[in-house]
C-alpha cells in the first residue's frame, strides 16, 4: 500500500524518456543511455511494465518521486547494471522488506533500499520546488513582477543553509519581487543588499536576468558546489545506514532470503573515480550481517557488490 496520498505525471515514463532523448541529442549534452532506460522500463512493478505506467510523485506541484516509486525503480536500476533483469521479472513493494523481486524461473530477491546522503537535503530541494510555485502564483497576481518574469529569463541561485534556520517561504517570495520588480537589462551576477534583503541573503541569492530571452519556469534553483574528491562523510553515512537497517530487519521473515541491502549514493559532488575506493574502506571491514549481499549504487558507475561476510 502506498505510504502517502500519490499524484502522476500527465505522460508514461516510456513517453517522458523519449522526449527527454531528443532533449539531449538537440543540445548535444552529455548521452542519454538508451538502451539501459528501455531494459529499466520493460520490469514490472506489480504487473505494469514501468515504461507503460506514470511516475508517481510527491505531491501536484513537484518532480520528485513518491518514496514507493522510488524504491522499485532504484531496484530495477541495479537489476539492469547487474544483468539480473534476463527473464521476466516483477517488482512487489512492501514494508518488511521494501521490495520483493520475482522472476518466472528462479527463485526471489528480497531487497531492502535506502538513499545514503551528506544529510537530508531533500527538504531543500522541496523547499526550492514550492518557492517556485509561490512565484508563479506571485506573478499571476503581481503585473511588474509579471512583466519581468514573460519578457526574460530570471534565475536566483540559492545556497542550502543546511540545517540552520530556514528563512520563511513568503518573505522570501516578497523579496525576490521587490529586488526584480524594475529590472529592464540583463545582469550576470546580482547579490541583494543584506540589510535590505535579508531573507535572501540568509540564503547567499545570485541573481541572473536575460532580457527577452526564453522565459524560464523554474526561478529559483540551488547553486552548485565544487567536487570534493575524499569527502569524510561517506563512510560514517554508510555504516550508520547499515546499522540502521540491520536493526529493522531484526523481526523480518526468516525464509525471506537471499536479503540485499540497497544503498543508493547521492552525493552530486563526489569526485566518481574515488567513490568505489570510499565505499569498500567504509563496509569492507565490517559485518554485512544480516544481509546476504549489500549493493551500493552511484550514477555513471556500475554497482558495487559486498557479499556477506
Amino acid at each position: 500500500m502506498p505510504r502517502k496520498p500519490q499524484h502522476f505525471t500527465p505522460q508514461t515514463v516510456a513517453k517522458t524518456d523519449a522526449a527527454f532523448e531528443e532533449v539531449i541529442a538537440l543540445v548535444g549534452i552529455g548521452r542519454f543511455d538508451a538502451a539501459r532506460q528501455a531494459r529499466v522500463r520493460a520490469i514490472s512493478i506489480d504487473g505494469v511494465p514501468i515504461g507503460a505506467d506514470r511516475a508517481a510523485l510527491r505531491g501536484p506541484d513537484t518532480s520528485y518521486f513518491a518514496q514507493s516509486y522510488l524504491e522499485p525503480l532504484a531496484v530495477a536500476g541495479f537489476l539492469v547494471d547487474l544483468n539480473l533483469d534476463a527473464d521476466h521479472v516483477d517488482l512487489h513493494c512492501a514494508d518488511k522488506p521494501d521490495v520483493t523481486v520475482t522472476y518466472s524461473d528462479r527463485p526471489a530477491i528480497y531487497v531492502e533500499q535506502r538513499m545514503v546522503t551528506e544529510y537530508d537535503g531533500t527538504p531543500f530541494a522541496r523547499h526550492l520546488e514550492q518557492l517556485n510555485v509561490a512565484l508563479r502564483d506571485r506573478a499571476a497576481i503581481d503585473t511588474r513582477f509579471a512583466q519581468v518574469c514573460t519578457s526574460g529569463s530570471l534565475t536566483v541561485r540559492l545556497t542550502d543553509p543546511g540545517f540552520k534556520v530556514r528563512p520563511d517561504r513568503a518573505q522570501t517570495v516578497d523579496e525576490i519581487a521587490a529586488f526584480t520588480s524594475h529590472l529592464t537589462n540583463d545582469i550576470s551576477l546580482a547579490r541583494p543588499d543584506p540589510p535590505a534583503f535579508p531573507a535572501l541573503s540568509a540564503l547567499a541569492a545570485a541573481f541572473f536576468y536575460r532580457a527577452g530571452s526564453t522565459t524560464n519556469p523554474s526561478i529559483c534553483g540551488e547553486d552548485a558546489l565544487c567536487i570534493d574528491p575524499r569527502p569524510a562523510w561517506v563512510g560514517a553515512r554508510l555504516r550508520s545506514a547499515l546499522q540502521e537497517k540491520s536493526a529493522k530487519v531484526v523481526g523480518y521473515d526468516p525464509n525471506a532470503k537471499p536479503l540485499w541491502l540497497l544503498l543508493n549514493l547521492d552525493g552530486p559532488h563526489l569526485y566518481p573515480a574515488f567513490v568505489e575506493q570510499l565505499v569498500r574502506a567504509a563496509l569492507g571491514p565490517v559485518s554485512t550481517k544480516p544481509f546476504d549481499r549489500v549493493i551500493v549504487c552511484y550514477p555513471g558507475l556500475k554497482p558495487i557488490v559486498l557479499d556477506c561476510n
